[in-house]
């Protein structure tokens, strides 16, 4: 898979022109293709400034099934660093979005959650230069997670 990189994150979404909109303020995306039916727009693609970083929204009532994701953490980002996930909270309190507390999970990684509009899930991480190279399993049971080392799904 290494010839191989994301082209974009598809997201369906109840209301096209608010989540684009929201996309644009709190993550700094700009337009870059929009996709119309019978000359009615029912989906963006927006990217961020380098290109590295591409979310299609597409209106749910064209979707199969309109799915919804309320809740689900269905994209992660990286980040370069732990101040990246306190300067972003820090912008979600300025625009008043929703977002969870930064949660630090040593010796691997500290994460940040956003709500997009339909309460889906983004989430942003950054990996600990401590963190494991090798397999970790993680049990998240009613007492916290626990680790293991040997993988349990047999493929």
């Amino acid at each position: 898979m290494s010839d191989f990189r994301f082209r974009f994150v598809k997201l369906p979404v109840t209301d096209l022109v608010r989540s684009a909109a929201w996309y644009r303020d709190v993550l700094g995306l700009r337009r870059q293709f929009e996709f119309a039916e019978h000359g009615q727009v029912r989906g963006v693609q927006l990217v961020d400034a380098t290109g590295g970083v591409t979310i299609a929204l597409r209106d749910r009532r064209y979707c199969a099934d309109q799915p919804r994701l309320a809740g689900f953490d269905v994209v992660s980002f990286r980040a370069t660093s732990r101040d990246t996930l306190v300067e972003l909270a820090s912008r979600c309190d300025r625009l008043d979005v929703r977002h969870a507390d930064i949660q630090d999970l040593p010796p691997f990684v500290s994460t940040l959650d956003l709500y997009d509009p339909d309460d889906t899930v983004l989430r942003f991480a950054f990996d600990h230069p401590t963190a494991p190279k090798g397999f970790v399993g993680v049990d998240v049971g009613d007492s916290g997670p626990t680790l293991y080392s040997e993988p349990r799904l047999d493929y």
